[in-house]
């Protein structure tokens, strides 16, 4: 019997997405991150925006669709596969933001097909992010993100991963929540990193001093309600 999981109500499993389907749209990106899994993990071979679409609707089971990459903003079909999927209950999209201010003139409709978008800022500090992420996020970039909601309703979280030497503890988290806050954004979610041993760091030493957070010895296991 192979076993079904759930998120658990106290552990960020899954993102808090449940039962979702990831879209990998394309395979390229502006960012050169370190630690990215991407970089030598599961590469689609380009197909048409319609064969794309029609795969994602054939799917009934997932009512919620992640939008990953590479940089889901080069993929230049990006709003006629949204349109396509608008059917879907829910659509998050994850980009670095880098990207956004060319897409202005898209974003109140872009706002109005996504359920959320996720930025994947990793400092609060604009030039320390860009020398983990290796482009520029101005805070334009943001603030446009953010617009996405006040125009078409899209929550926007931040999803900075921790990295050994640009979070060295618990100052650093709280500014990075505090930077949260500031741009408006509706929720921060910090994530360890995967296969990256020489940037990782753990959370357990980063939010030891933070009374109240509850960090699971395997939150595979424990983190996760598994029928």
């Amino acid at each position: 019997m192979i076993p079904k999981c759930y998120a658990h109500p106290d552990n960020p499993c899954n993102g808090h997405y449940g039962k979702c389907l990831d879209v990998k749209i394309t395979n390229q990106c502006n960012g050169t991150c370190p630690f990215c899994i991407e970089r030598c993990g599961y590469a689609p071979a380009p197909g048409s925006v319609r064969k794309l679409i029609d795969a994602t609707l054939a799917l009934n089971e997932y009512q919620t669709v992640l939008i990953l990459g590479g940089e889901p903003l080069l993929y230049p079909h990006l709003m006629e596969y949204l349109r396509g999927i608008r059917s879907k209950r829910e659509i998050f999209l994850t980009t670095n933001a880098s990207l956004l201010p060319r897409l202005r003139s898209d974003l109140p409709e872009m706002g109005s097909l996504l359920t959320g978008i996720n930025l994947s800022i990793h400092h609060y500090d604009a030039g320390i992010n860009r020398g983990v992420v290796g482009v520029a996020v101005d805070g334009d970039g943001v603030k446009d993100a953010v617009r996405l909601r006040q125009i078409g309703g899209a929550t926007v979280r931040i999803n900075p991963s921790l990295i050994r030497g640009i979070h060295t503890g618990g100052t650093d988290i709280r500014r990075m929540i505090g930077f949260a806050g500031e741009v408006g954004a509706d929720g921060i979610r910090f994530a360890e990193l995967q296969h990256a041993p020489e940037q990782f760091v753990s959370a357990y030493d980063l939010f030891a001093d933070f009374p109240g957070v509850r960090l699971p010895a395997n939150p595979f296991q424990d983190g996760c309600v598994c029928t």
